[in-house]
């Protein structure tokens, strides 16, 4: 039989938030593997209630950085009916952790829980990508969770025929509404000597970066983005926001989700305490619904184990004016901001 340890007996040096100061003291170190080569720490605890993967890939990043190692995991085997209170975000990390090589698709998605069904709503497209994954994903839940369950994903794009064609003129209608107004012309066509040239007042500040350089790179489908590109740029709506502010090494973490309806994937850095000024213009000009434009290095997040983009420069853009439409069978129709005359 294994000898459990207390884990604050293991780490006293360690004070969690208080969000997981209380479920740690119920935790006890079951398993536990140093690795000096590589300065790595793998532990596997016995929890007595469900802890959020995000509570736990906060506390390996403090471990690390408290113990300065590279590498701290944590495995925690919950109890049989544990991924019942586990929410969207434990889901989450079981799916991805299955093998979702595309799990840039699940970024903004909806998680619902009903008896042993589990049912995932996507923000985009991406359905039969993520379907093939599914028998990785109720093996992880049975490693997990001892317990067998069902998964249901729904798509966004899954409407056709005129319920595809309301729901794209309603998201239009919502984002022209979003665009700044401007007051009705003056009554005499006469301009002033002393208003700006014509070139003058076309020119809007759209295409000026937020952070880092400008650029003029043409933007590719979100669908199409892989591990293999050194840089790659994109342009889409911002559809989710989640910036965290870590006050205990003041920095921030720039988390944010864009789609352009071919695919959805997530923007991610973190800032150190002297680059805030740059976290900060990015938190105040990435609010839901902007349409920005970003050149980026795609990685994988070393936490949630998904492709990501690590951002050189973002810029915003705006609504694209020019759509297609391509027809399939009957009514249906997939439109999609492909036409060559796009240029967010």
């Amino acid at each position: 039989m294994t000898k459990r340890v207390s884990f604050y007996r293991c780490f006293s040096q360690y004070s969690p938030p208080a969000p997981l100061e209380e479920l740690l003291a119920q935790a006890a170190i079951q398993n536990a593997e140093l690795d000096m080569e590589e300065r790595a720490i793998f532990l596997e605890l016995q929890c007595a209630a469900y802890i959020p993967r995000r509570l736990l890939d906060g506390a390996c990043r403090d471990l690390r950085e408290l113990y300065d190692v590279r590498r701290v995991e944590i495995l925690p085997p919950f109890s049989r009916g544990g991924s019942g209170q586990g929410g969207a975000g434990g889901a989450d990390a079981a799916l991805c952790g299955a093998g979702f090589l595309v799990s840039g698709l699940l970024a903004g998605s909806r998680w619902s829980w009903e008896g042993d069904k589990l049912t995932v709503q996507l923000q985009a497209n991406g359905k039969k990508a993520l379907e093939a994954c599914i028998p990785g994903g109720t093996a992880v839940f049975g490693d997990r969770f001892g317990r067998q369950v069902s998964i249901e994903i729904q798509a966004h794009g899954e409407l056709e025929g005129p319920d595809l064609f309301r729901q794209t003129e309603k998201m239009r209608w919502e984002m022209v509404e979003q665009l700044p107004k401007t007051p009705p012309p003056a009554a005499s066509r006469e301009r002033p000597a002393s208003a700006p040239p014509r070139a003058a007042l076309r020119e809007r500040p759209v295409g000026i970066p937020f952070f880092g350089r400008p650029f003029v790179d043409p933007a590719v489908p979100i669908r199409d983005v892989t591990l293999d590109m050194r840089t790659v740029c994109v342009a889409g709506r911002v559809f989710a926001a989640e910036h965290k502010e870590l006050t205990k090494n003041n920095a921030i973490v720039v988390n944010f989700d864009i789609t352009d309806y071919t695919g959805s994937i997530r923007i991610n850095r973190y800032f150190r305490e002297r680059d805030l000024p740059k976290a900060q213009a990015i938190v105040e000009a990435t609010k839901v619904g902007v349409w920005v434009k970003v050149l980026a290095k795609p990685v994988i997040n070393r936490f949630d184990n998904e492709m990501v983009l690590d951002p050189i420069a973002i810029l915003p853009t705006r609504l694209p004016n020019a759509w297609t439409r391509r027809r399939t069978s009957g009514w249906s129709c997939t439109c999609t901001p492909t036409c060559p005359t796009w240029t967010p």
